[in-house]
């Protein structure tokens, strides 16, 4: 059992999609946490300071994808990006790539097989479908 603290309430976690050692908490407030199960020790990383970090998901190595070497995707409340560690990177470093799309994302899952993402979002600005006057 490993007990840690940070300064805001954990909503997410997951296993890194490429080392298995490592898992990722995501913060209330959009941080990131590292924590390396064989040396039992938390590694801080990313303390954004922005919305909520709704969900993080695994990416698995694969050379058929775009994002080779694996990794996670994050959701924020506000924002999707997927973390991938390029090789000769600093462990625990993982370059984040934000994906084109806009919402108030709720939740959002993967699959392997298909390899496609599923993200669900409340409606808002660009999402929002026009009222249509009544005929």
């Amino acid at each position: 059992m490993f007990k840690f603290t940070v300064n805001e309430p954990l909503w997410s976690c997951c296993w890194a999609g490429d080392n298995t050692n490592v898992l990722i908490a995501g913060g209330q407030m959009g941080s990131l946490y590292y924590i390396d199960r064989r040396f039992m020790k938390l590694f801080n990383a990313d303390q954004s300071r922005k919305l909520g970090c709704v969900s993080l998901i695994p990416i698995p190595p694969s050379t058929t994808r775009a994002f080779r070497h694996g990794g996670f995707m994050k959701t924020r409340m506000d924002y999707l990006s997927l973390f991938e560690q390029e090789p000769g990177m600093e462990l625990y470093r993982y370059k984040e790539t934000g994906l084109p799309l806009k919402g108030l994302w709720t939740s959002t899952s993967y699959d392997c097989n298909s390899n496609l993402f599923l993200s669900s979002a409340k409606p808002c600005g660009p999402n929002k479908t026009p009222n249509t006057p009544n005929t």
